[in-house]
């Protein structure tokens, strides 16, 4: 149920198998992210019955336990995976854990709609970041500049791709940080200290998470940024001695 058809034995398997493992992830992500879209706004526009958001939930919660179980194995066979995104699943799971024990009280009701608008926007993100970094990912293995066993990541983006997704992922960043500062203000002081304590877990949870998007999301960057001008600077003495040709 969690890890797939191609069970934990993969890690005693050969490449094929590992590979196999891999690939199985990869289409295990991609299916639940397209499902996660059309879901999230489903319930953004469908608020009575709080039922439905436990289910919602309980799906989310089923995709980052699995995610967090899959990539600690793909770790071990050779995939390179930066290892925030394992901690993110980890609290991305207690996120979803902490909201399923959440009732439907006023407090739930004060937030409900903050939470479902960002569910819609981080749901669309990562599809659109999934679908140009598995694209790179393809470039990039096909060019011999990444392993088989790699897994699409934020990671590899490409180039064309840091002048759209980026702008989209700190959104997304500034949208967590201000939910996570809402709860916070409200939690400490429009409340009274009288706020249900999942608030006060949703202002720790959402701001480490902000955190850690935020870092990562920068070092990427500063990455691909020195990358591309170390590009630039191998490609001057090219041009000038093909200038100096010309001109003799």
């Amino acid at each position: 149920m969690f890890l797939g058809s191609v069970n934990s034995l993969v890690l005693s398997g050969g490449p094929q198998r590992r590979y196999a493992f891999k690939k199985e992830y990869e289409s295990f992500k991609y299916k639940f992210t397209l499902w996660n879209l059309p879901l999230s706004i489903l319930l953004l526009f469908i608020s009575q019955y709080r039922v439905l958001d436990t289910l919602y939930q309980v799906y989310m919660l089923y995709f980052y336990v699995t995610l967090a179980l899959r990539e600690c194995i793909l770790i071990v066979n050779g995939s390179n995976i930066r290892q925030w995104w394992i901690l993110h699943h980890y609290l991305s799971i207690v996120v979803c854990s902490v909201m399923i024990t959440w009732v439907s009280s006023a407090d739930y009701l004060r937030f409900r709609l903050q939470f479902m608008v960002f569910s819609v926007y981080n749901a669309a993100l990562m599809l659109v970041q999934y679908v140009y970094q598995s694209r790179r990912l393809y470039v990039m293995t096909s060019l011999g500049k990444a392993k088989q066993m790699d897994v699409v990541s934020a990671d590899t983006p490409q180039t064309s791709m840091l002048n759209f997704l980026i702008p989209l992922l700190f959104i997304g960043h500034a949208q967590q940080a201000l939910l996570s500062l809402r709860l916070g203000v409200y939690a400490f002081y429009t409340s009274g200290f009288n706020a249900d304590w999942q608030v006060y877990a949703f202002f720790l949870l959402l701001g480490i998470i902000f955190y850690g998007n935020f870092y990562t999301t920068v070092l990427v960057v500063r990455k691909k940024y020195s990358a591309w001008k170390d590009a630039e600077v191998k490609k001057q003495p090219a041009a000038t001695t093909i200038a100096a040709k010309k001109k003799e």
